[in-house]
């Protein structure tokens, strides 16, 4: 057990091994909350989009979506059947093919919640503090990525976080906070708030309005956080729609 971080039960072995991951910074997953996958093929083969099946053994339906002999992306309905999930080359993304694609949801005004995968380093606004973050493909079969932080303050790693892009047990699309842990001696500093709501922003600007939560031992911060709580699962709602 790491001293530092005694409270969770951290997989150094499976989580923090990043060598053994393929972490592509090409690499990027669009969600679009609209599960009618069926119109979007219909549209897309009357645009003349090339659509091939896929068989996979948790995304069905789900398609590989090309156009002039180029794949564009792959495309599948989530296992929980509340979105289209997208994962496409960055190289793609300006492409016809692909801004063709978010037309058709844009007319319907649904907008992407988008997650570049590989490392990235930012900091934590009005702190010192600078995240490091690595999201990889964890479930290829599923396009739904796995994201891991760590922050540090001068040097030192204060805190850590492992996230889901999916609530297993309330089969929701939707980014999820796994585990969350600050440091030993760093507790009561309000350094895990600001993280949070570093963390909150960062999701909003992908285009998230919900995150949940598996871990909610520590009820009264989320609840000082504003997250509702019902006994072992939490969430919060990042904006209300009428901001939009």
């Amino acid at each position: 057990m790491d001293a530092d971080f005694p409270k969770l039960q951290w997989d150094k072995k499976y989580l923090e091994n990043f060598e053994d991951k393929i972490i592509d910074n090409n690499v990027l997953t669009s969600f679009f909350f609209d599960p009618d996958i069926t119109a979007l093929i219909d549209w897309a083969k009357k645009k003349l989009l090339t659509i091939k099946n896929l068989e996979t053994d948790y995304l069905s339906p789900a398609y590989e979506i090309s156009m002039a002999n180029k794949t564009i992306a792959h495309a599948g309905l989530s296992v929980d059947e509340d979105c289209i999930i997208f994962r496409i080359s960055e190289d793609d993304v300006a492409s016809t093919g692909y801004n063709m694609i978010k037309n058709y949801f844009e007319e319907r005004l649904i907008f992407p919640a988008e997650v570049n995968h590989g490392k990235e380093e930012f900091s934590i606004h009005d702190t010192k503090i600078i995240a490091k973050s690595w999201t990889w493909d964890d479930t290829p079969i599923t396009y739904q990525p796995t994201a891991f932080f760590k922050f540090y303050l001068d040097k030192k790693l204060i805190a850590k976080m492992y996230m889901l892009y999916r609530d297993f047990e309330m089969a929701e699309t939707c980014p999820t906070i796994s585990k969350f842990e600050v440091a030993v001696g760093m507790k009561g500093k309000g350094y895990g708030k600001k993280i949070i709501h570093a963390i909150e922003e960062r999701l909003i600007d992908q285009g998230f309005n919900k995150l949940w939560l598996e871990q909610t031992e520590s009820m009264g911060f989320w609840r000082k956080m504003g997250y509702e709580i019902d006994i072992d699962e939490g969430w919060k709602y990042l904006y209300a729609e009428d901001e939009i």
